[in-house]
C-alpha cells in the first residue's frame, strides 16, 4: 500500500550537511509578520567542517510516494528519487531559507570533537539592516510605495517584488526619515491591513489575509490534527487608541484618539466596570491626523478584539503562516470558523525517511497587521529608570524602535545567553524565553552586551520556561521588572 513519508535537504552555502544535524535539535519556527528561526546542533565529529557567520542556509521538505524502505542518501530540493511510482516526488517546497546569525562552539566532555549551535533567520531580516532616507509619499498605492523603497534602499539584495498585490491608495501622507525599511513595511501594514513577508527565494509579498486560503480545512473527528488548545487572552487588547507623533499637527496638538465604542460597550457588560481599555503608540515623523487616524484604525482592528487562539498538531503539510483554514470541533464549540495560521514550528528528524514530520500550529482569529505593538512595550517609559548615556543622542521620545524575541532550549550545565541581535538602537526591546531541557537543573550567564547586574534566577525544573524582558539603553540591554516563569 502506497503511503507518502517526507524526506529532507539541509543545506549550508549549497552544501549538503544533514549528516552534521544532531537527531532531535532541529527546529523552524516559521512566523507572520516575524522573523522566522531556525536553531539546532551541528556535531562535526572530526569531520573538519565549521559553520561561518553569513551563510546560507536552506531546508527544504520533499514528499515521496512509496510502498516499501528507501535507503540511500536524501535527495536535493527538486530531484527525483528512483523507483518509478515507489520513488515519485509528490511536492517539493523550501520550509526555510535564511541567513546564519549566531554560532555558539563547544566541545564533547573530555574530548576534542566539535559541536556548533546554530541560529539563523530567515530573509526577511534583510529589511531589518537597511533604511529608508527621507522620503514622503502621498496619493499614491501600496505597491508604487513598496517597489520605490525596495529600489532605493533594499539594492543589491535580489528582492523580487512581483508579489506585491497593487493595494489600496493610500491618501495620507507617509513619512520616512531614516527608518529600518522593516518598520517602514509595518507602518504600511497597519494603514492597508495587508500582511508582508519575504518568502525562501527572496520574493516579496504583500497581500491580504482573505485572498490566501489554506489547502486543507479541519474538522473533528480526524487524524489529520491532534493535541488542540484553545486560549483566549487580554493581553494588547485596546478599545481606545491614541497616536502621537513628533510634530503637531495643529496648533499644540501632536495627538489623536480612536475609539470602538461597540467593544467599549461590550466589554463594560462583562467586567462591569467602564470597559475602557487604553493604548497610545508613538509614531515619529507623521505631520497629518489623517495619518494618525488611519494607524489608529489599523491598531484598533489589530487588537480592538479579544482573540481566540488555538494550536494543534498535524502531521499533514502543505499549511503556511498566513493561510487561513477553517476549523470545525464540536469539542470546543468551534464551528466553520475560519482562523489565521500564524506560526507554525517543524520538529526536523534526521532520518533519510520518516513516516511524518510534526507541525505544531499556533493560529488565531484576528489579524496581526504590522509589527505586535504591546502596552508592555509602549509604556516602557513608565517601567525602567533610564540611565542618561553618555557622549550619545538619544531620541527622548517613549517610542520602541524594534522589539525582538529569543527563544533557546537549555540543554548545558551553564548556557551563555547572547542576544542576536546584529545592530541594536536605544529603545529596542527583548524578550528572551529560555525553557529548560527534559532533565532541568540548567543554569545561565549573560552576555556582555547585558547589564552586568542582570539577575541570573530561572526556574530550574524540567521544561519550565522563564521569560526577561530587556530594553536596550546606553549600549546595553536593561532589565525591565522581574522575570516570568510559566
Amino acid at each position: 500500500m502506497s503511503t507518502t513519508v517526507n524526506t529532507l535537504d539541509f543545506q549550508i552555502s549549497s552544501i549538503d550537511r544533514l549528516a552534521w544535524l544532531k537527531v532531535g535539535t532541529g527546529t523552524i519556527r516559521r512566523n507572520l509578520n516575524r522573523r522566522s528561526q531556525f536553531s539546532g546542533e551541528l556535531e562535526d565529529i572530526g569531520r573538519g567542517y565549521t559553520p561561518v557567520v553569513g551563510s546560507p542556509i536552506v531546508i527544504g521538505q520533499i514528499d515521496v510516494g512509496i510502498s516499501g524502505t528507501l535507503v540511500g542518501e536524501p535527495p536535493l530540493v527538486g530531484a527525483f528519487l528512483p523507483g518509478g511510482t515507489e520513488g515519485q516526488q509528490l511536492a517539493t517546497r523550501k520550509i526555510f531559507a535564511g541567513l546564519i546569525t549566531e554560532i555558539d562552539s563547544s566541545c564533547h566532555a573530555k574530548t576534542d570533537k566539535l559541536r556548533h549551535r546554530v541560529t539563523a533567520k530567515d530573509y526577511s531580516q534583510i529589511a531589518d539592516r537597511r533604511r529608508t532616507n527621507k522620503d514622503t509619499y502621498t496619493g499614491q498605492t501600496l505597491k508604487a510605495i513598496v517597489e520605490d523603497i525596495v529600489t532605493n534602499y533594499m539594492d543589491g539584495e535580489g528582492i523580487d517584488t512581483t508579489n506585491v498585490a497593487t493595494g489600496p491608495t493610500i491618501s495620507e501622507e507617509v513619512k520616512f526619515d531614516y527608518q529600518r525599511v522593516s518598520d517602514a513595511f509595518n507602518r504600511l501594514s497597519q494603514m492597508t491591513g495587508y500582511f508582508w513577508y519575504i518568502d525562501p527565494d527572496k520574493f516579496l509579498y504583500f497581500d491580504q489575509f482573505s485572498s490566501n486560503p489554506a489547502p486543507f480545512n479541519l474538522t473533528y473527528p480526524s487524524d489529520d490534527y491532534g493535541d488542540l488548545h484553545r486560549i483566549s487572552t487580554i493581553k494588547d487588547y485596546r478599545n481606545r487608541q491614541h497616536v502621537r507623533t513628533d510634530h503637531e499637527i495643529t496648533v499644540g496638538v501632536n495627538l489623536v484618539t480612536r475609539n470602538d465604542t461597540g467593544e467599549q460597550t461590550a466589554r463594560a457588560a462583562v467586567e462591569d466596570g467602564s470597559g475602557i481599555h487604553e493604548a497610545v503608540s508613538e509614531n515619529r515623523g507623521v505631520r497629518t491626523a489623517a495619518t494618525l487616524n488611519s494607524i489608529g484604525d489599523g491598531l484598533l482592528r489589530q487588537f480592538g478584539e479579544v482573540p481566540d487562539k488555538l494550536t494543534f498538531k498535524t502531521r499533514r503539510s502543505g499549511l503556511e503562516p498566513g493561510h487561513r483554514i477553517t476549523i470545525t470541533d464540536s469539542r470546543f464549540g468551534i464551528s466553520a470558523v475560519e482562523y489565521l495560521i500564524e506560526q507554525i514550528e517543524y520538529s526536523i528528524p534526521t532520518k533519510v525517511v520518516v513516516d511524518w514530520i510534526e507541525h505544531r500550529v499556533s493560529v488565531t482569529s484576528v489579524e496581526p497587521y504590522g509589527r505586535a505593538a504591546s502596552t508592555f512595550f509602549e509604556r516602557v517609559a513608565d517601567l525602567v529608570a533610564i540611565p542618561e548615556p553618555v557622549a550619545e543622542v538619544v531620541d527622548e521620545s517613549t517610542e520602541v524602535e524594534s522589539t525582538y524575541l529569543l527563544q533557546q532550549t537549555l540543554s548545558a550545565a551553564s548556557t551563555a545567553i547572547s542576544d542576536g541581535v546584529t545592530t541594536p538602537q536605544n529603545r529596542d526591546m527583548l524578550t528572551v524565553e529560555l525553557t529548560q531541557d527534559g532533565s532541568g537543573d540548567r543554569e545561565i550567564t549573560w552576555g556582555t552586551e547585558f547589564d552586568s547586574s542582570t539577575i541570573t534566577n530561572i526556574d530550574t525544573r524540567a521544561s519550565k520556561v522563564t521569560r526577561f524582558f530587556f530594553v536596550y539603553m546606553s549600549s546595553k540591554w536593561r532589565l525591565v521588572g522581574a522575570p516570568v516563569t510559566s
